[in-house]
């Protein structure tokens, strides 16, 4: 088949070259019947199964155009299941050419000392980015408070504890919108300790990953 098909390249090239106005561009004549009825053919179905095999079945051998043995009707039979190998082909193209990508959404937030409007527009944030495509989400660093040493102990959440509405939103966020969210990052309290605390959530809403870096700052 693979011979054929190579064949019948040769002849098309051949032609184009003794005459480029034998057919429009991105397609090749061909001669079905005893009548010799002209078709022109696009070139993309020469990579349709439904095509190769009529060549392997009717092609003429010996001749310097393309030439069918079939009939009319046969061959337009066998374009029309062309046409639609190659449509499917080119659907499941595109969706791999989109499973080619992985798109990441970057939020900028401006933060307020208002700590639930915060928490309100990060969740708004992430459902924007979610919507235009993004598979992860990432948070500016602090995104929950006011960055300032004053402020860190007064927005601190005790997240191992369960008393963090910000992570709780993550968790939240994650599991509806089936997404990975790293919140980083946010103030976290710990003994006498604050620790600046990035947090990672799966797309199922679980905690993945949690990283510290220490403060020096007391409670």
């Amino acid at each position: 088949m693979a011979i054929i098909t190579r064949k019948l390249h040769f002849i098309i090239e051949r032609l184009k070259h003794k005459s480029p106005k034998l057919a429009p561009r991105g397609c090749f004549a061909v001669y079905v019947g005893e009548d010799e009825v002209r078709y022109e053919v696009r070139l993309e179905f020469l990579k349709c199964q439904s095509f190769q095999d009529l060549l392997r079945e009717e092609l003429v051998s010996g001749c310097d155009r393309v030439k069918l043995l079939c009939s009319e009707e046969d061959f337009d039979e066998v374009l029309y299941r062309a046409k639609a190998e190659c449509k499917e082909a080119k659907r499941i193209w595109r969706r791999k050419k989109q499973w080619d990508y992985f798109q990441i959404g970057l939020c900028q937030l401006s933060m307020t000392a208002d700590k639930e409007r915060n928490i309100a527009h990060a969740s708004d944030a992430i459902r924007e980015a979610v919507d235009k495509g993004a598979q992860l989400v990432l948070l500016p660093e602090i995104w929950n408070s006011p960055y300032s040493n004053d402020s860190f102990p007064v927005y601190a959440e005790d997240i191992d504890g369960g008393s963090s509405p910000s992570t709780a939103m993550l968790s939240e966020a994650a599991k509806a919108l089936k997404v990975t969210i790293v919140g980083s990052s946010i103030l976290e309290r710990c003994g006498d300790r604050l620790y600046n605390a990035c947090c990672v959530f799966g797309s199922i809403g679980v905690l993945k990953a949690k990283h510290r870096k220490t403060l020096d700052v007391l409670v």
